[in-house]
């Protein structure tokens, strides 16, 4: 298969306008820290606090054994002192790195591939684009800004923001679902979630609604907001046509359920990405056939390798990035 016929196919593969998941590998390119970054970030700010606690030596000689941090917090009976710890480290890394881009971004011209993106597929009537991520940062937000498109994250208010389902359009819109909450979400002394734009410190008396990675993710997504985002999420895959998922990684079996489902009943999936795992593989081989993933070449990130049903081809070129995208459709 030459190069024209695998544009072709991924083209006609997006003709119609797909659910968006947004993972890690779609904003790590933009400088927000990956997930191995914020081991490091927890191991350096919380390993002396807790070298006495036995199930945060475990963690931590986990991390040293090379073992990822989604495995590495999994099966841990952590205290809530480090429970809460750990999110107050994790907010604080993604919300400095986060800051900073925006800030670069504000002082500049520049119109990030992501927006390129999203502004192409916004183009096509009704304009409205469905995007469920599993990222706190506000990097999708910033790049519809970039190109003023207009966003809803399911709160309403212009400072002091509140949550709503209602707010789900259909037109005009491209609608942001964060299923594991956003650095902008705060919970107060009465468990509510109240949105505060752009803090530079998690405000006083209020506690960042976010989900961090490990097994306590799949009781707190159960919990208020996040189980309301996830059953907005759930409706909106179950009325796309397709998928295409940018750096996701497959990590989410409340958010991948309904998808490998809408696969099964032969809705097309593309999944773009520097390199999808083999267990992430294996999930969308054995339910559907009609699938694309572009990942980059093995041995040389500078080629891409694109699996189909019917076999895999490689190009000496970089398409699997968002530029490589972006070219393409």
């Amino acid at each position: 298969m030459n190069k024209d016929e695998i544009y072709t196919r991924i083209q006609n593969q997006l003709r119609d306008v797909p659910l968006i998941l947004i993972g890690t590998g779609g904003t790590i390119p933009y400088g927000i820290s990956g997930m191995w970054v914020l081991a490091d970030e927890l191991k350096s700010k919380l390993d002396n606090k807790y070298s006495s606690d036995k199930a945060w030596q475990e963690f931590s000689s986990r991390l040293a054994r090379g073992i990822d941090l989604e495995n590495a917090l999994t099966n841990l009976q952590l205290s809530e002192e480090i429970k809460k710890s750990i999110v107050e480290v994790t907010w604080q890394l993604v919300s400095r790195d986060d800051i900073k881009l925006m800030h670069k971004w504000a002082a500049s011209n520049y119109r990030p591939e992501l927006g390129k993106i999203i502004h192409k597929f916004y183009e096509a009537n009704p304009q409205c684009v469905n995007i469920i991520t599993t990222n706190y940062d506000r990097v999708i937000e910033y790049a519809c800004d970039k190109f003023r498109i207009p966003i809803n994250t399911l709160f309403y208010g212009e400072y002091y923001k509140y949550f709503s389902t209602d707010k789900i359009k259909k037109s005009q819109i491209v609608n942001i679902l964060k299923v594991h909450g956003s650095l902008d979400w705060f919970f107060d002394d009465s468990s509510q979630v109240i949105s505060l734009p752009l803090q530079k410190n998690i405000p006083t008396d209020l506690f960042p609604a976010i989900v961090t990675p490990g097994t306590e993710k799949y009781e707190r997504v159960l919990k208020l907001p996040f189980r309301d985002v996830i059953h907005v999420a759930d409706d909106l895959i179950s009325k796309a046509p397709g998928f295409l998922c940018i750096g996701y990684g497959f990590n989410d079996s409340q958010i991948q359920e309904n998808i490998i489902g809408g696969i099964k009943m032969g809705k097309p999936i593309t999944v773009w990405t520097k390199k999808l795992s083999h267990r992430a593989l294996d999930i969308i081989k054995k339910a559907g056939k009609e699938y694309i993933i572009v990942e980059a070449e093995d041995s040389n990130d500078s080629k891409s390798r694109i699996i189909f049903p019917d076999g895999e081809t490689c190009l000496d070129e970089k398409i699997w990035d968002m530029e490589g995208l972006l070219k393409i459709i």
